[in-house]
């Protein structure tokens, strides 16, 4: 009789352990697979932004390179216009000097025109494609954590149907909103860039910005963006923690898995 006794205390008391314990491995169950989600988007930030880092260096020592090259076929010129100057004036034929020399100047300025507006299309082509991969890029990670947001207020709307009190979450995730919010300006900013950048570059037929100058513009956008974008994730991982917090019941935790 007292063997059954402490049967049925052991089982009395591991249902209360199991009936007790219930609200908080289901609610631990609600925000494991979004824990999961913004793990994996927080690492593919950080790994993108390693890749962005890398290509904006690749672009700037190309960038770099190209403005060399166009520096030393512009000595080449100047050098071959000092001897055909000095030719022209070994040659006795002085009459000829000044028209000669402005021939060259004209031709020269041609010359220089046509290696800038080359390395302009260079420079432009490189720097716009990586605007438009990082663009790409953190325009999907936006959208990523657009559709947490949306899974956290259907969840929400549940619970707060069955008169639970969900404003502290609520209020978290109108912050994870608003940053992800400001992080779309940011990249729409980036984007824009582009446009601002072609006519920097020499589009009109002008002498061309240095292109490591608005590669420098262009890294500051995509770092700003960034920031945005860590920002919206750390207030997402805010509202996370919220929703963990809410004291509710295992039937309504069940109810939004």
């Amino acid at each position: 009789m007292k063997k059954s006794f402490k049967s049925v205390s052991g089982a009395a008391l591991a249902l209360a352990f199991l009936l007790g314990g219930a609200p908080a491995l289901a609610q631990d169950a609600s925000t494991v697979s979004v824990d999961r989600e913004t793990a994996r988007v927080e690492f593919e930030a950080k790994r993108e932004a390693n890749r962005a880092e890398f290509e904006a260096t690749r672009v700037e020592i190309d960038a770099t390179r190209d403005v060399k090259r166009a520096e030393e076929r512009e000595e080449r010129i100047v050098s071959e216009e000092r001897e055909d100057r000095l030719r022209i004036s070994e040659d006795g034929r002085k009459e000829n000097i000044e028209e000669k020399r402005e021939e060259r100047k004209e031709k020269l300025a041609e010359r220089k025109a046509d290696l800038r507006e080359k390395l302009s299309d260079r420079a432009k082509d490189r720097i716009e494609k990586y605007l438009e991969r990082m663009s790409r890029k953190m325009s999907a990670m936006a959208d990523r954590l657009e559709q947490i947001v949306d899974r956290f207020d259907d969840r929400l709307n549940k619970i707060e149907e069955d008169g639970n009190d969900v404003s502290s979450a609520r209020t978290a995730l109108a912050d994870a909103k608003e940053a992800i919010s400001d992080a779309r300006a940011q990249i729409e900013i980036l984007a824009n860039t582009s446009v601002d950048l072609s006519s920097s570059l020499g589009a009109d037929g002008s002498v061309a910005t240095d292109p490591r100058e608005a590669l420098a513009k262009v890294k500051e956008a995509a770092s700003t963006a960034r920031e945005a974008l860590k920002d919206a994730h750390e207030s997402l991982r805010d509202a996370v923690e919220a929703i963990r917090n809410l004291k509710l019941s295992a039937s309504v935790l069940n109810a939004v898995e």
